[in-house]
């Protein structure tokens, strides 16, 4: 359960850099 946790939490992060990525291209548009 608990390592089941750590994948989660590193899925979200991986979303959340994904996003941040997504939005610095626009910004260089």
């Amino acid at each position: 359960m608990e390592s089941n946790k750590k994948y989660w939490k590193g899925l979200e992060e991986l979303n959340n850099s994904t996003e941040f990525v997504e939005l610095t291209d626009q910004n260089r548009r």
